[in-house]
């Protein structure tokens, strides 16, 4: 997440993912549901061999961030409103994670969209369609397909979307793969405050 909030402000993270910078001066509040994500476990790496992998906690600790950074232990989908006005709100490929298809895209969206203040910023980088099957799942999306979440009190300001590109095997998906990246940056314009 890019925390663009003053120390008095609160930022969140709509994400199943577990990185999480903080800036100086900055407080950030990261929700995590994935409990090796936060707090470490053997993983699965490329040529069959296992290792420890930190968690989000443990890491913080190393950065020497984690007195900056609250960490949530929740469904971000499905926990009670946090009650945050946020400056800004950050997801990084989360959305294709089957564990997050329960629920439409739309309502994932939504949830952040809730989070920011106006004036406040949501970003997304998202993994668009490659294969045939991930056409028929709406969790690959491409940039243009989000626009109409984003009307009313919102403006996109940047869509973007990479060419496909082959990743190297790493934990999670230990075979090399295709992707092709989508980014979404766009602003919540509107006094209104009626999303809580």
């Amino acid at each position: 997440m890019s925390p663009l909030m003053p120390p008095s402000r609160w930022s969140a993270r709509a994400t199943a993912s577990s990185s999480c910078p903080a800036a100086a001066g900055y407080r950030v509040v990261a929700i995590e549901r994935d409990a090796v994500a936060l707090h470490g476990g053997d993983v699965h790496l490329p040529g069959d061999s296992q290792a420890h992998a930190l968690g989000l906690i443990d890491r913080l600790k190393l950065e020497e961030l984690h007195e900056r950074v609250e960490v949530v232990e929740d469904d971000f989908l499905n926990g009670e409103p946090l009650g945050l006005q946020c400056d800004a709100v950050w997801t990084s490929c989360s959305w294709h994670y089957s564990a997050n298809h329960h629920r439409p895209l739309g309502e994932f969206v939504d949830r952040m969209q809730r989070l920011v203040r106006p004036g406040g910023i949501f970003g997304a980088e998202f993994v668009m369609p490659v294969e045939r099957r991930h056409h028929m799942i709406e969790h690959y999306t491409p940039p243009e397909r989000l626009h109409p979440h984003f009307i009313g009190d919102w403006e996109v300001l940047l869509p973007l979307r990479t060419t496909e590109f082959t990743e190297r095997a790493h934990v999670g998906q230990l075979h090399d793969h295709t992707h092709r990246m989508g980014l979404l940056l766009a602003a919540r314009t509107s006094t209104l405050t009626d999303h809580f």
